[in-house]
């Protein structure tokens, strides 16, 4: 054929051969995927790393593994950049300098097959430590529109600062659904799957999320009350909420107390419409007596802060703001914690928990998770900590199936950010409560309470039991020594809550810019939190640990509106004398610097 085509022209000739050689390699192709699926090596793929990039730091070794390899196969590694990254006849993987090389596994088992790796190699790894997905679920229809038959993974690398931030995903049957390089997952055909995402610099950072796919939607008939009840996770050990509902109906003084970010403050909302004042009203009506006179409640929610500032404002926002400790304490932190993964990681949540379950009164706690219609919440993190220590557990999370098939209109729940509830939000929040109390009312006595558990939850997570806490104008614990330094003055923009209008720190210690004299505490403890000011007038300031720079903290951090943000500046197994010193660092004299407070533990 090659040659009739050649007598009407050499143009023709070279299309067709063109053409021929294509179709070989495709043809190659083709026969290698089958040979390989004939011999058995078809589910032959990386093992670790989980996916087909590497990233790894300068001077570091790595183990390399694949999966699936047959009995009896060969199996040998090259590297395509041997000064970049060389690898072992074992698969160890060994990084030198920055760039990029290609590791290449050939398994020869009765016909040959290459799996490629791309090594990245950089200076310094900040590796993924977790991804968190906007949904766990998806529910998909075969045909539908929008979100019915598409639907993003919303895959989100934690800590902020890791090198790769890049995420890929997989879907364990293509069959019931697919998902695409940006986390677009598709319904394909009826049934349930796995999706993955990986993170991409492959240190084995991964989620998951179950896809339901149907034929159709069924008919979803709109139940307020089943609602209310599906965000009911837990009732928990019920003996010290019982304790209270009875000590509340023999006319004994209860006292509430909320703590957590912008949902429990009301952001947006009036003082007597956010959920724990709305739940004070409800408890008293239920439970209390003689109308609830003998209910007391306190609002100590702060917006943009998370579980770390917050155990660091207990003592003053609860138990000195109510004047002994509460008997019913609500923590709602499931938003505002993903600022906590890069700082405590929970550990000082944990040592909050363990904390005030130990104080004498004995009270109950229960662990309320609000949610972002988009981004989800950090229940996963909580739900650990609740389960091990017995707590009672509600989530808002149970609405978001009823908003995404249309039963509940987002805006009946959120305002515009998806974020914060409206009026009605907290209402529904402060019911659902209602609803758990009531489940845990009814129910049999649990027989005795839960016990402590001797090994916490999360690494650390008793690091910060029995917290103090330094506030401007405090009277300064026994063998602890402060100089203020330049130090001097007190901010007056630190913010006013949402419920009462006051200034969220009042005392404070804000940097005089006419002099840069350190700020120097001595004191003998294991670990310390600074909370400072961030706002976008404010410099750098150096901390020094024992004469050491241990850190530099950038007091613009979070976007710079005036809210408080926490750094741990260190964190040892036990304790010991320690000066930690404050100063601006170099080219940033002439800025100012708001140091809020200081929590440490011994």
């Amino acid at each position: 054929m090659v040659k009739e085509i050649k007598a009407s022209g050499s143009r023709y000739t070279a299309i067709v051969v063109v053409v021929l050689l294509m179709a070989g390699l495709v043809v190659g192709a083709c026969r290698e995927d089958a040979v390989a699926k004939k011999k058995g090596m078809e589910g032959t793929k990386w093992k670790n790393p989980p996916t087909s990039t590497l990233t790894m730091q300068a001077r570091e070794s790595y183990q390399a593994r694949l999966s699936a390899v047959a009995k009896g196969a060969r199996v040998t590694y090259k590297s395509s950049k041997k000064s970049i990254a060389s690898v072992t006849v074992n698969g160890r993987i060994e990084a030198y300098k920055r760039g990029k090389a290609w590791i290449t596994a050939t398994v020869r088992h009765r016909g040959t097959k290459k799996i490629r790796l791309r090594v990245n190699v950089v200076p310094q790894l900040v590796k993924a430590q977790r991804i968190t997905l906007s949904t766990k679920r998806l529910d998909l229809t075969l045909n539908g529109s929008g979100t019915k038959g598409r639907r993003n993974m919303g895959a989100t690398i934690r800590p902020r600062n890791a090198t790769v931030k890049k995420v890929s995903y997989m879907s364990d049957n293509e069959k019931v659904a697919v998902v695409d390089a940006k986390g677009n997952v598709k319904a394909k055909g009826e049934g349930k799957t796995k999706v993955f995402a990986l993170a991409a610099d492959g240190r084995g950072a991964s989620a998951s999320c179950m896809v339901t796919v149907r034929k159709k939607d069924p008919p979803k008939p709109f139940v307020y009350s089943e609602m209310i009840a599906d965000t009911y996770i837990s009732s928990g050990n019920n003996v010290r909420v019982k304790s209270v509902i009875e000590k509340a109906r023999n006319g004994e003084a209860v006292r509430i107390a909320c703590m957590g970010g912008s949902v429990t403050e009301g952001y947006q909302v009036s003082g007597n419409e956010c959920y724990g004042s709305r739940f004070h009203e409800m408890f008293k009506a239920e439970y209390g007596k003689d109308g609830g006179e003998n209910v007391s409640y306190i609002n100590a929610g702060m917006s943009g802060t998370n579980s770390a500032i917050g155990w660091t404002r207990y003592d003053r926002d609860v138990t000195k703001a109510l004047g002994t400790h509460p008997d019913l304490f609500v923590i709602e932190y499931a938003i505002n914690d993903f600022e906590d993964m890069t700082i405590t990681n929970g550990a000082a949540l944990e040592s909050m928990v363990r904390d005030v379950l130990s104080l004498p009164n004995r009270p109950a706690v229960i662990m309320l998770f609000s949610t972002n219609l988009d981004l989800g919440n950090m229940e996963e993190s909580h739900i650990p900590i609740g389960e091990a220590y017995g707590l009672p557990m509600v989530s808002m999370e149970g609405l978001v199936p009823y908003i995404k098939d249309g039963r509940m209109a987002a805006e009946e729940f959120f305002l515009s950010d998806h974020d914060h509830p409206t009026a009605n939000g907290h209402k529904i929040m402060a019911e659902s409560l209602m609803y758990c109390l009531g489940r845990m009312d009814g129910e049999p006595l649990a027989g005795q309470d839960a016990p402590l558990p001797d090994k916490p939850v999360k690494v650390g997570g008793a690091d910060y039991q029995g917290l103090q806490t330094i506030y401007q104008g405090d009277e300064l614990p026994e063998g602890l020594t402060l100089r203020t330094g330049s130090f001097t003055k007190v901010d007056g923009a630190t913010n006013i809550y949402e419920f009462n209008g006051k200034p969220k720190y009042p005392a404070n210690w804000m940097r005089d810019v006419t002099a840069n004299n350190p700020f120097v505490i001595e004191v003998n403890c294991k670990n310390m939190l600074l909370v400072y000011k961030s706002s976008g007038g404010s410099g750098k300031a150096n901390v020094y640990l024992d004469g050491k720079r241990i850190k530099t903290i950038d007091g613009s951090w979070g976007g710079g509106w005036n809210n408080a943000v926490v750094d741990l500046l260190f964190n040892d197994k036990s304790p010991a004398d320690h000066t930690v010193r404050i100063e601006m660092a170099k080219g940033y004299e002439a800025r100012g610097f708001t140091i809020l407070a200081f929590g440490y533990a011994k």
